[in-house]
C-alpha cells in the first residue's frame, strides 16, 4: 500500500518528471499520523466528527497538559497501522503557543518510526 508523499507544508510533492511522489510503510504511516493531528475536529465538511478536539478541549484557558497529552496519545494510537507508541515527548513554548510533539512508534511493519508535529496555537 502506498499514499502520496506531502512536503512539510502539507502539500504533495511531485518528482523531477512531474509524476506524484510516494510513500509506502512506517513513513506512510507517520505521514497519516502528522495529517490526523493537524486536522481540527469539524474542519473535513464530509464528517465532521473527523479531528482533533483542538477548539473543544486542547485550547482552553487554562491549558491542561495532561488532557493534551491524553487526547494526542490517542489520535496517535488510534491511527491505522500503529500498533504502539514507544516514546511521547512535548514542549510547549508558551510566549509563542507553538506544541512540538516527539512521538516514535512501531508500525504493522515491525519497524519503529520517529516523527516530529510542530503546532501552532
Amino acid at each position: 500500500m502506498f499514499g502520496l508523499a506531502l512536503d512539510s507544508n502539507n502539500d504533495i510533492q511531485l518528482g523531477p518528471d512531474g509524476s506524484f511522489k510516494r510513500v509506502s510503510g512506517g513513513a506512510e504511516i507517520a505521514q497519516h499520523v502528522r495529517t490526523r493531528l493537524n486536522v481540527f475536529l469539524g474542519e473535513y465538511f464530509l464528517d465532521l466528527s473527523v479531528g482533533t478536539p483542538y477548539y473543544q478541549e486542547l485550547l482552553v484557558s487554562p491549558a491542561n497538559l495532561v488532557t493534551v497529552e491524553s487526547i494526542l496519545k490517542a489520535r496517535i494510537l488510534s491511527t491505522p497501522g500503529v500498533i504502539e507508541l514507544t516514546a511521547f515527548n512535548m514542549q510547549f513554548n508558551r510566549q509563542e503557543r507553538i506544541l512540538t510533539v516527539n512521538f516514535t512508534f512501531r508500525g504493522e511493519d515491525e519497524v519503529e518510526q520517529a516523527d516530529e508535529v510542530i503546532l501552532n496555537a
